[in-house]
């Protein structure tokens, strides 16, 4: 069997971090604390964080001492602990030297390393705002495990960190066309593979088949999986395929999609060059999965017509 090693050159953004989020500190407050001195905090405003330049920017975590109880702790980075909290624009503004950035818009210019930590962090505090009342009874929740867990002491229910899965999928036709769609309100020539979640009491494979035909009335006969991506706007998990399906002529019957074409790669090519074409970013997984396609049988790699890798 044939296993790559991980991560690879295709690995989407926000993946691979070097930080270790050492679970059995979750529990353990002494190592927590004797790690104090050391350990910097990752302030989170409307979901920006701190950058300065195209760097992320932590902050001393002592500086928050009297709020750490309600901070998430996210783990060893840089052989430092790590946490996270939330901030007002207030408290936001007392650091002027450092500019609070959208880690969407940041992602490109940031480190791989920075990015997957800023995601890690926005994805929890995104979490955390939304279950500090008890989904059973309506009672507050209070933190534990690090935050990690937040607990209902009212009715005896944890609640736990989720992510919601969806797939993406690069489709080929027998002439080796790949199917991609395009959404209203994108910006003219923006085209990409196609996506959708998962149901409950359905396979990810299974939710393959279903997207690609609802979206384009093309049957899926085999798919293989490829990667996958973290992805905290607000909070999935992105699992992406390539497949094969029928070539028929693409039919778009609801409002999800405005149109979906098959493209070869003479198309693509000509269309980056002439920029009527345009495609998601290279940090994300629909770009990796097109350009796994595209670099497959080209005369030149995808990342020779972008510019960039």
């Amino acid at each position: 069997m044939n296993i790559p090693d991980y991560p690879h050159e295709r690995t989407p953004g926000f993946n691979a971090a070097t930080l270790d989020r050492k679970a059995e500190w979750r529990t353990d407050e002494q190592a927590r604390e004797q790690a104090l001195d050391s350990a910097v905090l990752v302030p989170v405003c409307r979901y920006r964080m701190p950058m300065r330049g195209d760097v992320l920017e932590t902050l001393p975590a002592r500086q928050f001492a009297e709020r750490l109880d309600q901070a998430i702790w996210l783990g060893l980075w840089n052989q430092r602990s790590v946490y996270t909290l939330e901030v007002t624009d207030a408290e936001a503004a007392q650091w002027p030297e450092l500019h609070f950035s959208d880690l969407r818009g940041a992602a490109m210019r940031l480190q791989p390393d920075d990015a997957a930590v800023m995601a890690y962090a926005r994805a929890m505090i995104y979490w955390a705002k939304r279950h500090r009342y008890c989904g059973r009874c309506g009672k507050a929740t209070r933190p534990t495990h690090a935050g990690h867990v937040l607990r209902c002491d009212a009715c005896d229910l944890e609640h736990y960190p989720r992510s919601d899965p969806s797939m993406l999928v690069q489709v080929s036709d027998e002439q080796d066309r790949c199917l991609l769609g395009r959404q209203p309100g994108w910006p003219p020539g923006m085209w990409s593979v196609l996506a959708g979640f998962v149901e409950p009491g359905e396979s990810i494979e299974d939710t393959v088949i279903r997207e690609v035909w609802e979206e384009a009335r093309i049957r899926v006969t085999g798919m293989r999986y490829f990667a996958s991506q973290p992805w905290p706007f607000p909070a999935s998990v992105l699992i992406g395929y390539h497949a094969v399906g029928d070539a028929e002529t693409p039919q778009v019957e609801q409002d999800e999609l405005e149109a979906a074409d098959w493209f070869s790669r003479e198309q693509i090519a000509e269309g980056l060059r002439s920029k009527s074409f345009f495609m998601p970013p290279p940090f994300t997984l629909s770009f990796r999965l097109i350009e796994a396609w595209y670099d497959h049988n080209a005369a030149q790699p995808l990342s020779a017509l972008i510019g960039r890798r």
